[in-house]
């Protein structure tokens, strides 16, 4: 009697309890008040009152209960599923609490939910699910008492105590997948449809609550869900002028750096899971903040979200994720002890260290010491920076006697090597070193080994030569007359004279995703030739911190001896000479851009600089250093989304796209991107396109007029081009990433003034539209403008740049409509333009190439200034091929692979 008592009353209790109230949520943990389904908030948490909810921005917000491939303990004969929730936006999937799967032949789970304005539950028991719509409809913004019962043979929709539908076409068990169960959403493996409104509670029985049962409830809490939810002010990371954004500044040590648009006290909250059980305080009220995260372990994913002020409570914005795999910092030296004697010469060693870190600022990449006598100078720099220093003698007792010394110190091998080889000939590769010093010469007076070749292993674009240990007239002939002369510039600093290499004449630079704003694909290296090609450098930041090859993911960058990498919510900047990492941060996962085919890069650079666009502003990098420099808004009058990004001169441009158009998702075959189906093909367009000064941030101008087609913004000779739709009905589109046939009706071809974004001309175009092109392209090379697209073959028309009137056009067949062979991006070569499989003469569309060099793979080509990049991948020996279109001659550079769409660019030389 007594176990009977006990399970009869723990049955008339709920299994399962999440209340949406602020004491029951921390920051991202939702606890369960009946049961052990503690669940995970993802999103931002932004509670309300009267009654106590939270609310759920129909982007981004949900509660996971259970993973796919976690232990549950749902109910299996008998389930009553309970909630309070207000609708504020319709939807044909609408999920408010469910565990379901459903891939139309293999449909198993159910739902509490809506189906647009009528709620719904959904169960399973074997074979397709059963869907029971309530008889009436629901109102939005109105709270509502929703519950779906199942007592083992029959289904019941309650609303607001009342019973409004019910059927026997479920019988037996309720029939599981390892599906996630979740809260304020419809989620199965391919399907997210978030709610846009508010839940207060939800409750799980493992029983069929009767009606009357039902009703008590409904009628027991009505009273405070009585009004209208009130619609929130919700903290997003628009809020923050800047970041959140992490990076590793030791082995143990990250900080986190955000900007707020006002002064305001914020709070970080951190963990290695995503709890986030450490919290750190910044009461100031002050615009920029960062909090350091302490103890930092290999290995380890740490998770953290800000919290802002408002009104009265902290409201934490959406978590974001930074992983000490990608801890680049070494270990800090500069405590260890000197392994030498503290003499003349050591003390001399460093007092120059001292004075060329001062004058030059390099810390970080390569420093050879030429003539490194017995590696005291070698020592002196390794232990005040990052850099690895390698020193060269030719003098096998000074090489032993260094090694020795700096064994003991316990930094040889890691942070100083020494080799034993003459001078005269090194065996480094090119353009390898940062910094060059000479110990010989500062002890001895003399420099010794050759000029050229000291040149020669010196980094182009700001590769420093420091000479100390004459007078400046001594050092200045060191340099007069040799081919230091040639390639350096020199100045005086105190006692030493610096010589910087100056660029490789005739290197390149890719700066955009195709290469220039003018979107060529070309870098106009006139060094990169497939002849001379060999290997600079290998290695980090390797596979692991990107986003798989599949998406169609932006380029690297190149500019001025730096290199820009983006992976999957981070970005590493580089050394392009020697691969260094100068810096990298993680960022939150609104960074993330693919698909660009069908939109473009979030990144382009200048010589000095990276600009990134994420959210709705654009963020100036150093980079050098990766300092931000500063952030950008950007120019609209709606809420925008800063979509399309170039710079060139003063100018940083810009084009504003609604919130969500972004392609992010990458996991999965049907983000390959690669179908001609509109899911794939959809453009990214922009509302408007503007130009600022990348300096001040002062708008130049701002144009408006039809949707721009992003992919064809095209700049150079002044102007800036591109195509528009003057459609009319597109402009009440939701979202600016368009698969509308619309979208190809009243096309205007459109040449801007660059300065001050005056129309110089507009033309009407018509293309062809049937099937909707896989994509289309626009790229401006000399007088001529070339668009470039597919439908179910390639259509290839040149317009002239002075007035926009067509020129000639052409169209040939594809190879393939997969594996990329249908969307390929035309290249600029000399006087042709390539399109797969064909070569166009820019002037008069004459054919200059006719069945291109036969190649697999999904990649699109790229060129220096006479030579063409690209991948034959077919699977056997496919890698990476050099055609130099010239002499028709090709080269093969095996070991090498790309993306699927650009990740083999040049510049630099």
């Amino acid at each position: 009697m007594l176990l009977l008592s006990c399970v009869s009353g723990f049955a008339q209790s709920p299994v399962n309890q999440w209340v949406l109230s602020p004491e029951n949520i921390d920051i991202t943990t939702v606890k369960d008040l009946a049961g052990s389904e503690d669940g995970l908030l993802h999103g931002r948490m932004v509670p309300t009152q009267n009654p106590p909810a939270l609310y759920f921005d129909g982007t981004d917000t949900y509660i996971e209960l259970a993973g796919k491939d976690e232990a549950k303990t749902l109910p299996t004969g008998k389930l009553t599923a309970e909630a309070w929730v207000a609708v504020n936006s319709p939807a044909e999937w609408g999920g408010i609490v469910g565990c379901l799967q459903d891939n139309g032949s293999f449909e198993k789970g159910w739902v509490l939910g809506y189906n647009n304005d009528k709620f719904n539950f959904a169960l399973s028991t074997g074979g397709d699910l059963t869907y029971l719509n309530a008889s009436t409809s629901f109102q939005t913004g109105r709270w509502y008492h929703v519950v779906g019962t199942y007592n083992g043979s029959r289904m019941r929709i309650y609303v607001n105590g009342t019973e409004r539908g019910s059927n026997t076409n479920r019988r037996g068990t309720i029939d599981y997948s390892p599906a996630t169960f979740v809260i304020g959403c419809y989620l199965d493996d391919n399907e997210f449809y978030p709610l846009e409104g508010f839940i207060s509670e939800v409750r799980l029985y493992n029983r069929a609550l009767s009606s009357q049962q039902i009703r008590n409830r409904y009628n027991s809490t009505k009273g405070k869900h009585a009004t209208r939810p009130k619609p929130p002010v919700v903290l997003t990371n628009r809020e923050l002028s800047a970041g959140p954004y992490l990076a590793f500044t030791s082995p143990s040590e990250a900080v986190v750096r955000w900007e707020t648009a006002k002064p305001v006290p914020t709070r970080l909250a951190y963990g290695t899971t995503p709890t986030l059980q450490n919290r750190i305080n910044l009461p100031k009220k002050t615009r920029q903040h960062e909090a350091v995260i302490p103890g930092i372990q290999p290995g380890t994913a740490y998770h953290y979200s800000v919290g802002v002020e408002q009104d009265g409570q902290t409201q934490w914005l959406a978590p974001a994720t930074g992983e000490s795999d990608f801890n680049y910092s070494r270990p800090d030296i500069t405590g260890v002890e000197s392994p030498y004697a503290e003499d003349e010469r050591m003390r001399k060693s460093r007092a120059a260290a001292e004075a060329i870190l001062a004058a030059t600022g390099i810390r970080k990449g390569y420093c050879i010491d030429y003539g490194c006598g017995e590696g005291r100078l070698a020592f002196a720099l390794a232990k005040r920076t990052e850099l690895t220093v390698i020193g060269v003698t030719a003098d096998a007792g000074e090489a032993a006697r260094a090694r020795t010394a700096l064994r003991r110190a316990g930094i040889y091998g890691t942070r100083v090597t020494i080799h034993h080889r003459p001078l005269a000939k090194l065996g480094h590769t090119d353009n390898l070193f940062n910094l060059a010093v000479s110990s010989e010469l500062l002890h001895k007076g003399t420099l010794p080994g050759d000029r050229a070749e000291l040149l020669r292993v010196l980094r182009p674009s700001g590769g420093v030569l420091a000479l100390g240990g004459l007078p400046q007239s001594g050092l200045a002939k060191l340099i007069t007359g040799s081919p230091l002369a040639r390639g350096t510039t020199t100045e005086a600093s105190g006692e030493l004279l610096l010589a910087k290499r100056k660029p490789l004449d005739g290197a390149g630079e890719w700066t955009h995703t195709y290469g220039t704003a003018a979107q060529t694909a070309n870098s106009g290296d006139e060094i990169v030739n497939g002849s001379k090609m060999a290997l600079q450098w290998f290695g980090k930041p390797g596979a692991r911190g990107m986003i798989d090859r599949q998406g169609r993911n932006p380029p690297p960058l190149t500019s001025n001896g730096f290199l820009y990498v983006q992976g999957d919510n981070r970005i590493w900047g580089q050394d392009a000479f020697n691969g260094t990492i100068l810096w990298n941060y993680e960022f939150p996962s609104e960074l993330r851009r693919v698909n660009t085919p069908r939109d473009g890069s979030n990144m382009c650079a200048d010589d000095s600089s990276l600009f990134v666009a994420m959210r709705d502003r654009a963020y100036r990098f150093d980079g050098q250093t990766g300092r931000l420099l500063r952030s950008f808004p950007v120019v609209s009058a709606d809420v925008a989304n800063w979509g399309y990004i170039a710079n060139d001169g003063g100018l940083l441009f810009g084009g504003g796209v609604k919130p969500g158009s972004e392609y992010t998702k990458f996991k999965g075959t049907p983000y390959w991107y690669d179908s001609t189906g509109t899911q794939d093909t959809a453009k990214v367009c922009s509302d408007n396109l503007f130009a600022i000064d990348k300096q001040t941030g002062r708008k130049k101008w701002e144009y408006r007029g039809g949707k721009i087609i992003n992919t064809t913004i095209a700049i150079g000779g002044g102007r800036v081009y591109f195509v528009e739709s003057n459609s009319s009905s597109l402009r009440n589109e939701p979202t600016s990433r368009i698969d509308s046939s619309s979208l190809w009706s009243s096309l205007r071809l459109v040449a801007l003034n660059q300065q001050t974004g005056a129309k110089a001309w507009s033309k009407s175009i018509t293309v062809n539209k049937s099937p909707y092109p896989v994509v289309f392209f626009l790229a401006q090379t000399k007088d001529r403008l070339i668009l470039s697209y597919t439908t179910s073959r390639y259509y290839v028309d040149a317009f002239s740049t002075s007035n926009g009137s067509k020129v000639w056009s052409k169209n040939h067949s594809w190879n393939r409509n997969h594996h990329g062979g249908h969307m390929y991006h035309p290249v600029i070569v000399g006087d042709a333009v390539i399109v797969e499989p064909y070569g166009y003469r820019l002037s008069n569309g004459g054919t200059v190439h006719r069945g291109l060099p036969q190649r697999g793979g999904c990649s699109t080509m790229s060129a220096s200034h006479n030579t063409v990049h690209y991948i034959n991948w077919d699977y056997d020996k496919g890698s990476m091929y050099f055609w130099d279109v010239d002499t028709g001659k090709r080269r093969l550079m095996v070991g090498s692979r790309s993306s699927c769409w650009l990740s083999l660019i040049s510049g630099n030389g």
